[in-house]
């Protein structure tokens, strides 16, 4: 076991797992930035909670289908508790993300022991993507985090021996992650005691009673989902839905929102890449997503696959497991026309348990060989800190580098603190207090640059100080962040100006600033005032424009205004 001094001390195990989730949770504090997903999302759950509707999902006052009810129903409970904020909209993410955690550990010690379920679920929390889309990023995968673990835990105790507790919380969380995301997530959870049973050839576990009554069970669990689609959609088919009329809220969850996506033929189309290249899209984004653990992975895959492998041979059932777990859908995001980078969050967990395996047995069985394989990690550590604090100054100058540089030299005391560790220990410790630095870099960035060139939030910023019983109209902005930040009513009215006519004066209005006379003249003779100048872009360009030169080129600035009408 690791417990032994020789091998990894459990305290600074426990010691790296706090040290992540505290430099994580620093992201509850940024607010919800970009005209993406999270604005969206975090403003559907805002209108669920305001109109004390939580059966009907809607957009700018029409009804929305794209993702089930689950997270939205969790984000408007967290508003009702802690207010309309961007915290309350990231800390339910957190909170299944770690989730996700606390099951990633159980598992792994599950099917291993308690060592490896601890070295994964360091490795879980500090993979890049998932710090970045637990707290900064929020979307339904935060929420799969922390039902798809779950579940697999309790299907695979279930498949060991039948408890009612084991039975009732793998299918309640197997019915969640179905109400978060749809039907694929079967696939992840099932499949991997699918692989673990043609390994074993107990074929007839497919058709046992056992598991027939845990289906049923999943499926009357999203009963809340299936009655919400239907009391939307089913009973009004006169909505129009995407130009369509007659839709089916049962049908989209059962059909239409996978298999739409997954031949890239639904109502929302990803306009990605049709070439061949696609079926190779989320190896390299995987391998970026698991940083710092990526090496790890490889050599662990190349390591198990060997023919007559001993440490597969070990433990075969687990791995089978954690192969079946991961493959398949690995193989159905591959082959999909739908591609989006934060689809594998899903698959790190397994990643993590089998590079965590990987460590315990390579360290035991070849322990004269460690240090070659290690001194990678421990030396790219080294390279991601003096990488992040070069970037820091030429990226902020004078101004947040203290607060990196200060960070970056506290990991590098840390680093010669720990050099007395042997060869595993640093080379777990080194890339967790690496991939910190690279957080909090991305936080500042995220949270000093990025909030300066975002319209919709600078602009409520400015509204949430003013009168805030008045409406502000988006003319043509389409400004999600605005939306949900603004505390006054939000009108989206496009480039409708007779939609304006019809508003009460006074109120507010975004626009860009070329349209200025052209509202002037339309809303003659009505008084326009200049309230504030906003310059901002998009984060994509800002991004660019940071690699090339430290302050953003001011012809890149696009200009907005937003004026009161009376």
């Amino acid at each position: 076991m690791l417990n032994d001094s020789r091998y990894f001390k459990h305290n600074l195990l426990y010691g790296l797992i706090i040290l992540i989730v505290l430099v994580n949770a620093l992201g509850l504090f940024a607010p919800v930035l970009r005209n993406d997903d999270p604005p969206l999302y975090a403003s559907i759950a805002k209108n669920m909670l305001l109109s004390h509707d939580w059966i009907n999902l809607r957009h700018f006052g029409t009804d929305w289908l794209d993702k089930p009810h689950f997270p939205f129903w969790v984000t408007a409970i967290s508003y009702s508790i802690f207010g309309i904020t961007s915290f309350a909209y990231v800390l339910p993410g957190l909170l299944f993300h770690l989730i996700g955690a606390a099951y990633t550990y159980r598992l792994g010690k599950e099917l291993y022991n308690p060592d490896v379920g601890l070295i994964a679920t360091v490795i879980y929390l500090s993979s890049l993507h998932l710090m970045l889309s637990s707290t900064i990023d929020i979307r339904a995968e935060a929420y799969l985090q922390g039902t798809i673990m779950p579940a697999c835990f309790y299907w695979y105790r279930y498949n060991k021996y039948f408890t009612f507790t084991n039975l009732l919380l793998g299918a309640i969380f197997t019915a969640c992650a179905m109400m978060t995301k749809g039907l694929f997530v079967l696939v992840t959870i099932g499949s991997g005691l699918v692989v673990l049973w043609i390994y074993k050839k107990q074929y007839s576990n497919i058709i046992k009673p056992k598991w027939i009554l845990a289906l049923v069970l999943s499926f009357i669990f999203i009963l809340p989902e299936l009655i919400a689609l239907y009391i939307q959609f089913d009973l009004h088919p006169e909505k129009n839905i995407y130009g369509l009329t007659h839709v089916s809220g049962i049908k989209w969850f059962f059909w239409d929102s996978q298999f739409g996506r997954f031949f890239n033929n639904g109502p929302i189309v990803h306009s990605g890449s049709t070439s061949f290249s696609h079926y190779f899209f989320f190896i390299h984004t995987f391998l970026w997503s698991f940083l710092p653990w990526s090496f790890i992975l490889v050599i662990a895959i190349f390591a198990y696959c060997r023919k007559k492998s001993p440490i597969r041979q070990s433990n075969a059932i687990g791995f089978y497991y954690l192969l079946g777990s991961f493959l398949p859908t690995f193989l159905l995001f591959s082959i999909a026309k739908f591609q989006l980078d934060y689809y594998t969050n899903i698959l790190i967990p397994f990643a993590a348990i089998l590079c965590a395996s990987w460590f315990v047995d390579y360290r035991i069985n070849t322990p004269d060989r460690m240090h070659k394989i290690f001194y990678v990690q421990i030396w790219f550590a080294v390279i991601l800190v003096i990488t992040v604090i070069g970037l820091s100054i030429f990226v902020f100058g004078h101004g947040s580098i203290f607060v990196v540089s200060l960070t970056g030299l506290l990991m590098l005391v840390l680093f010669i603190m720990f050099m007395h560790q042997n060869d595993l220990s640093k080379a777990i410790l080194y890339p967790v207090l690496a991939i910190n630095l690279v957080f909090i870099f991305i936080l500042l960035i995220y949270g000093q640059i990025y909030i300066k060139y975002d319209i919709g939030y600078q602009a409520a910023s400015y509204l949430n100080k003013q009168e805030q019983s008045l409406v502000v109209a988006d003319y043509d902005v389409n400004s999600l962040t605005l939306e949900f930040h603004s505390k006054n009513k939000y009108l989206r009215v496009g480039n409708n100006i007779s939609r304006l006519k019809q508003l009460t004066k006074p109120y507010y209005v975004l626009l860009k600033a070329s349209d200025l006379v052209k509202l002037q003249s339309a809303l003659a003779p009505d008084k326009l005032s200049v309230l504030t100048l906003i310059k901002g872009t998009s984060i994509d360009i800002v991004t660019a424009n940071l690699l090339s030169r430290p302050r953003l080129d001011q012809q890149l600035l696009l200009h907005y205004l937003l004026i009161k009408v009376e």
